[in-house]
């Protein structure tokens, strides 16, 4: 707990997405890094946000609502900071497993920053 403790809040991000990829079984740990790393979103790269979502989903780790909240307006305001590596698509495919649903103003922007390339390959379910 100390460690991770002294981890910054990028850090923080940065060890769970490698746990999550790692398919690390201990959700806990991935839960108290995320929540850790909610306090420094500010501090984290747009790319790294949604590497992190992604990873979170994927282990079947859903954060707090205030954290859910936190992350989508971070995120809402710096989406044009995606890369174009199919990021945009993965963390709404994320955010859809997590039960989020973004707003419609929310996904305009989405779509507006990626040029709608944030909804390419993406099918209706």
């Amino acid at each position: 707990h100390e460690r991770m403790d002294a981890l910054s809040p990028r850090q923080r991000a940065v060890v769970a997405v490698a746990m999550a990829q790692l398919r690390h079984s201990n959700t806990e740990v991935l839960r108290r890094l995320a929540e850790g790393a909610r306090h420094g979103f500010a501090a984290i790269s747009a790319d790294e946000l949604a590497d992190l979502i992604v990873a979170l989903a994927g282990a079947g780790v859903r954060p707090s609502q205030g954290w859910l909240g936190s992350f989508m307006a971070e995120l809402q305001g710096r989406l044009e900071e995606l890369s174009t590596t199919g990021r945009a698509p993965a963390m709404l495919s994320a955010l859809v497993r997590l039960g989020v649903r973004p707003t419609a103003g929310w996904l305009r922007s989405l779509v507006d920053a990626t040029g709608g390339a944030a909804l390419q390959g993406m099918r209706p379910r």
